[in-house]
């Protein structure tokens, strides 16, 4: 039945509920931005603050202790440093970009398992996107890897 569409239109029916599901949890982050940062998440500051300025991977100079648990959070931060970016609004952006990015990564993953159900897929784009810590942890200012990846 839907592989029976053509390609334009099977393109567009794949993508379209991990479309929607993105721009319930954009509405859903939006609501959120300017509330929640973790405290967990000025550690990451700090380190990316010292990397940006040339010091290493420390909290204090001279002190030679890893204290992140996410070394490429660190070096996006330190980016942000770099370009000027304030690391709470950045760190939470890109908290956001993720989180919209593991919708789609979600949906094509689905789709090779079970590239006929779509809705499945769907389902699960939208459960996610409305999940409370999912979008929490999203404008946390640590990423995703906070709650999915430890």
């Amino acid at each position: 039945m839907i592989s029976s569409l053509p390609p334009s239109a099977l393109w567009a029916v794949r993508w379209a509920w991990p479309a929607i599901a993105a721009a319930v949890l954009l509405i859903a982050c939006s609501r959120l931005l300017g509330f929640i940062v973790t405290d967990d998440a000025y550690i990451d500051y700090r380190f990316a603050q010292n990397v940006s300025d040339g010091l290493g991977f420390v909290f204090n100079a001279g002190e030679r202790v890893e204290g992140y648990s996410n070394f490429l959070w660190v070096l996006l931060i330190s980016a942000l440093f770099k370009l000027g970016i304030d690391p709470i609004v950045g760190s939470k952006l890109l908290g956001v970009v993720c989180a919209v990015l593991s919708l789609f990564a979600m949906a094509a993953l689905a789709d090779r398992v079970a590239p006929d159900r779509q809705q499945t897929s769907g389902i699960a784009c939208l459960l996610l996107a409305t999940s409370i810590p999912f979008v929490v942890w999203s404008v946390s200012g640590l990423g995703l890897h906070s709650t999915y990846c430890s």
